[in-house]
């Protein structure tokens, strides 16, 4: 259980430092975001939870085209193991 609650801090801690980083560094921001890419990795729990953190980034109104690109490509089409 502790595991789980750190595994949601983690993605929501992840998505919030893509989003303050963007605006001023997009290719980090772009880069940053890939570890949320993964989810299709995880255990649906999980991948839901990291979806949810790529689609709170995704749905920001000023995201920049780079992370925009990597966000739609990785809730569209999932990297699997």
């Amino acid at each position: 259980k502790r595991a789980n609650e750190l595994a949601i801090k983690a993605n929501d801690f992840l998505a919030e430092q893509v989003l303050s980083l963007d605006a001023a560094n997009a290719k980090l921001a772009a880069r940053l975001v890939q570890p949320l890419c993964d989810w299709a990795r995880y255990t649906p729990e999980r991948a839901s939870r990291m979806r949810a953190a790529l689609a709170r980034v995704q749905s920001h109104p000023r995201l920049s085209t780079d992370t925009a690109e990597i966000v739609g490509l990785a809730l569209k089409n999932p990297v699997s193991a």
